[in-house]
């Protein structure tokens, strides 16, 4: 993974918090991490895996559909449930 990928990954994992109007704190509850290592993370002292991103995004996914309010969906997310919605109508039975 490139520098350039990880911190695309940081900067998307910090936008979907802001969306969230979360808190590190917050966010590092949902995601079941200390604030110590959700905080690490963000700010680039521990490396963002795509684990950390997918979780977040499960995280934005829930509250949207809690608030009900599918504003808060990120566009790569609202690309990626088309996509699994389109696929789901093409199966056959």
């Amino acid at each position: 993974m490139s520098a350039r990928d990880e911190e695309e990954r940081r900067a998307y994992l910090s936008l979907i918090r802001d969306r969230l109007g979360f808190t590190q704190t917050v966010m590092a509850r949902c995601l079941d991490m200390s604030l110590r290592a959700y905080n690490a993370i963000e700010t680039g002292a521990s490396p963002c895996r795509k684990i950390h991103v997918l979780a977040a995004e499960r995280v934005l996914m829930e509250q949207a559909a809690r608030r009900p309010n599918a504003s808060l969906l990120t566009k790569p997310l609202k690309d990626d449930i088309k996509a699994l919605i389109a696929d789901a109508v093409e199966l056959p039975g």
